[in-house]
């Protein structure tokens, strides 16, 4: 799936992305959200000296960022088109997608993605596959509101995960074209990176748009009806320690689902308030 459901995997690296080995080789899989997180985390510890060290010299401190959890649905009517199945999940279902990277202009291989297992809960589970390696990389459960993920599963220290907890990512039934809609969480962070002795904050926020219903063509094929998202992430974690600067990763996805196949087009990129490019953009095409 895309946006959350690409990038909702289990475990996290800490290395910086030129540690890698993925990317000492030059060629990488689409990097998920907890490597993105990985990345933050990482430059904040290099901004703050790596943690460790006592209290701030001057004994001043950051006001916590308190505990928020809202969602802002738009107003306006929705569009009930739930009978077209822009998710289709059937065990042994399979989408293969070329990858395509900002700095080249061949594909960049092949990533295969296959339903390994629908539960009774509307869990779903799919395996994907690229340059060789596989795993369960993606996990979403369907609900009576839409499709719900966890996207800093593994990723984050447990009080930031309950706290962010599972996320409507694809509303059913959409909201209409135009409209954004809005997550905010909010609150501690649960463990000092900064070496004061205190737990930092973070701001997590999610806003998508449905951009468009019309027709896209892959493969010389056009397809009716389908359905644009624009996701937009940000992930600040803001340091306790007046003397430390706040450190933001935002990332912009923009998702296409074809009725009765699912996705069938994906671009990412991810950046760092400092300016760095955290994920270089690329894209997946069916």
């Amino acid at each position: 799936m895309g946006s959350f459901m690409n990038h909702a995997i289990q475990g996290s690296d800490p290395r910086t992305r030129d540690q890698r080995p993925d990317r000492m080789l030059g060629r990488r899989r689409p990097t998920p959200l907890s490597l993105v997180l990985g990345v933050t985390v990482s430059v904040l510890l290099a901004a703050c000296g790596g943690g460790g060290g006592g209290e701030s010299s001057d004994g001043t401190f950051r006001t916590p960022l308190p505990t928020l959890s809202t969602d802002i649905p738009p107003s306006g009517p929705r569009l009930d088109l739930q009978g077209r199945d822009y998710f289709p999940a059937t065990v042994g279902d399979r989408w293969d997608y070329g990858v395509g990277l900002a700095a080249q202009t061949a594909t960049d291989g092949t990533l295969s993605r296959t339903v390994t297992a629908v539960h009774a809960d509307g869990s779903v589970a799919i395996k994907e596959t690229y340059l060789g390696s596989s795993d369960t990389a993606i996990r979403y459960r369907r609900t009576a509101e839409g499709i719900t993920v966890s996207p800093l599963t593994g990723a984050a220290p447990l009080a930031v995960q309950n706290l962010v907890g599972p996320l409507l990512q694809y509303p059913e039934p959409f909201y209409a074209v135009g409209r954004e809609r809005v997550a905010v969480r909010q609150g501690s962070w649960g463990e000092d990176l900064d070496g004061d002795g205190r737990a930092e904050s973070f701001r997590f926020e999610f806003r998508q748009t449905l951009t468009s219903l019309g027709t896209l063509t892959v493969a010389s094929r056009p397809l009716a009806d389908v359905a644009h998202f624009r996701n937009v992430s940000t992930l600040m974690v803001q340091p306790s320690d007046l003397r430390e600067t706040s450190y933001t990763v935002t990332t912009v996805e923009n998702a296409w689902w074809a009725p009765g196949i699912g996705l069938v087009r994906y671009d990412f990129r991810a950046d760092g308030s400092d300016g760095e490019v955290v994920v270089s953009p690329y894209t997946l095409l069916l």
